[in-house]
């Protein structure tokens, strides 16, 4: 703002007229507009400063446009004040939001500055106001004064000169002011120690990057655990993932991120005893093939369900089959054939109580076999009597499990026992008695690291016993009658 006294000069009313005005702090955008005052300080002409020449900071001329409605002035000595129509525009305020229980500093730049203006958000006057230069002020407010909301941002520029009007600037954007976000409530109110489940938060002024804290209802400190995954699809709604907590009763509370805290949910989540998932054993298998595994962890119960993910044709999870808890610290299980070859795929197990495990880039399906399997000798036994056998092929590793691929039977993979490894090509073992007849039965070889083959109609069961010759009688004889 500019404001000065021109010397003694005549005007015509109603003729445009040149002005030579001296006075301080003249810049270019300055002297948007001009007017004549009486001895009363009456406004008895106004017109507009078309043509607006700064000489020096204290002198400039401009052409005045006669517009007065009176008529002719009455004889007399008048005032000229010389008043900038726009402000010092604050083009931009850093941070552009707020919360009503936080202090507040912003930092505005753009241009026309000056030392000693003032900065209000809505109606709320800045406590401190610093002028670090002409394009940039710092200033601070008390909270308790800035109403929730969405508010114009005002710098005014002091008086100068003999009390001219103030020029002031709004911002080209609303400052926010937030209240504190309130939490109801949350679902489901139990979790699993492992994490890993997703929660529903409801109450009000949810918005953007927010954070959930998560604190144990009994504990003597103020420490909490920060939730994973936070998503705000409304102002009354987010979901957030738990992480893996010890257990016990949780307080929850939320945070926007202009820092305000919500209420805290007193012993709102109850964290249960989950299963963990440490190891599987083999960790691969050929898709060809059905492949027997163990899961080793803790926390195992019956009734669980234990998948491969993605690991099905079209993407779908690849659930295994024939589970069963040896105890709480190691499951058996088969993984199907058919399995979709790529990975590692990660194992996922859900409990009946909801709580889950997941152990990544657990297991790997071989699109081919790993080894060939070429025959079986004998290659059939008696149902009542076990039958020791070979089984010859390649890539034998010691030392592989052996198994007869019977559907009837539950797990289909029946293995032999007392498999013993010879070489590379070569194995021994005993087909179990009490199978069913039938046959001929796959012969399934298996690696310890998963590797497999199979040779297809390799061995059958069969009803009678197999002949044994327990003697000859005689025991010598002649080829030829020695007579003749």
């Amino acid at each position: 703002m500019v404001a000065a006294r021109g010397n003694h000069v005549g005007l015509c009313n109603g003729i445009d007229s040149t002005i030579n005005v001296q006075g301080t702090g003249f810049r270019p955008e300055d002297g948007e507009g001009v007017q004549l005052l009486d001895a009363n300080g009456n406004v008895v002409l106004e017109g507009a400063a078309k043509d607006i020449r700064v000489l020096t900071a204290t002198s400039l001329t401009l052409l005045v446009h006669g517009a007065s409605s009176t008529g002719a002035l009455a004889p007399g000595t008048y005032t000229i004040r010389v008043f900038g129509k726009e402000g010092p525009p604050a083009c931009s305020v850093q941070p552009a939001a707020t919360c009503t229980e936080v202090s507040l500093e912003v930092v505005l730049r753009g241009t026309g500055f000056r030392q000693g203006a003032t900065v209000q958000i809505g109606t709320s006057s800045a406590k401190t106001v610093t002028v670090v230069s002409v394009t940039e002020i710092h200033a601070t407010f008390d909270p308790r004064t800035l109403p929730a909301g969405q508010w114009p941002v005002t710098v005014t520029n002091p008086e100068l000169g003999d009390g001219a009007t103030h020029c002031s600037g709004n911002s080209s954007s609303t400052f926010t002011v937030y209240a504190p976000p309130t939490l109801r409530s949350v679902s489901p109110t139990t979790a699993c120690s492992g994490g890993g489940q997703t929660i529903t938060a409801s109450g009000t002024g949810f918005h953007g990057a927010m954070q959930v804290a998560l604190a144990l209802t009994s504990s003597s400190t103020v420490s909490s655990t920060p939730a994973t995954g936070v998503q705000v699809p409304s102002d009354t709604s987010l979901t957030f993932v738990m992480p893996p907590l010890l257990q016990g009763t949780y307080d929850v509370s939320v945070r926007i991120p202009e820092a305000c805290v919500s209420n805290a949910l007193t012993s709102t989540i109850t964290v249960i005893k989950g299963p963990r998932i440490d190891a599987i054993d083999a960790p691969r298998g050929w898709t060809g093939i059905d492949n027997p595994v163990e899961i080793f962890g803790d926390g195992f119960e019956a009734g669980q369900t234990i998948a491969l993910q993605g690991a099905k044709a079209g993407g779908s999870d690849l659930l295994l089959a024939d589970l069963t808890v040896v105890n709480a610290n190691v499951i058996r299980a088969t993984v199907p054939a058919g399995a979709v070859a790529g990975g590692p795929y990660a194992l996922v197990l859900i409990a009946p109580s909801g709580c889950g495990a997941t152990l990544a880039a657990a297991y790997t399906v071989d699109a081919t076999a790993q080894l060939t399997v070429s025959k079986i000798v004998p290659p059939f036994g008696w149902q009542g009597d076990k039958t020791p056998v070979s089984v010859f092929g390649d890539g034998f590793a010691a030392v592989p499990r052996v198994f007869l691929d019977v559907p009837s039977s539950t797990p289909r993979l029946v293995p032999t026992r007392s498999t013993g490894f010879v070489t590379a090509q070569s194995l021994t073992g005993i087909v179990p008695a009490g199978l069913l007849v039938g046959g001929p039965y796959q012969v399934v070889v298996i690696n310890p690291d998963g590797g497999g083959g199979k040779l297809a109609s390799g061995f059958r069961v069969v009803t009678l016993p197999i002949p044994t010759i327990d003697n000859v009688s005689p025991s010598a004889g002649i080829t030829s009658n020695a007579a003749a």
